[in-house]
């Protein structure tokens, strides 16, 4: 994006901008247990968050300000098996965060599966506001040029695995035609 001009005057985030864990722990992923658990559970996974989450808010569904761990997954508890859902966020058909102190003011529609999940916090560092929609779930009744207009949209990104470009994602971009 900033080679194309996108982010021009933007200090990107940087390893040293987010806290950095070593999760060494069996891992379960949704494509392991699509393969029947042929792969070894042993990984070990970096993991990041974004540090300072203080400013930062969080909104539902319904557009209402929540806590952060109402979109952020809870997080590996000592010993526990990690799944995908564990470490980021879930899987929500809509949610929005809002950064007042983001390295630039641009409004961004993410539309994902859950292959973006664990970069949400890089979003968030990086955008003022981050509209992320996961269209297999998405129960909103607002059209895409709708959340366009809404939200004051500068750039959309789509953020998918390259198998999994789903009939919702079709039905949703053809909303409001």
């Amino acid at each position: 994006m900033q080679e194309n001009g996108l982010l021009d005057g933007v200090v990107l985030p940087a390893a040293e901008d987010f806290a950095w864990q070593d999760l060494d722990c069996p891992y379960r992923g949704d494509l392991n247990r699509r393969f029947s658990y042929l792969f070894s559970m042993q990984e070990e996974i970096p993991y990041y968050s974004i540090r300072e989450t203080s400013e930062l808010q969080y909104y539902d569904a319904e557009d209402v300000e929540v806590p952060r761990e109402s979109i952020w997954a809870r997080g590996l508890q000592s010993g526990e098996e990690m799944q995908y859902n564990l470490l980021s966020t879930e899987n929500l058909g809509f949610y929005r965060i809002c950064n007042p102190n983001a390295r630039s003011a641009r409004h961004v529609l993410i539309l994902k599966d859950s292959m973006e999940d664990p970069m949400t916090d890089y979003w968030a560092e990086l955008f003022s506001e981050i509209i992320v929609i996961d269209p297999r779930s998405y129960l909103r009744e607002e059209s895409l040029p709708e959340l366009v207009a809404e939200y004051d949209i500068d750039m959309a990104l789509f953020l998918y695995h390259q198998n999994n470009l789903s009939e919702e994602l079709i039905d949703f971009l053809n909303r409001g035609e």
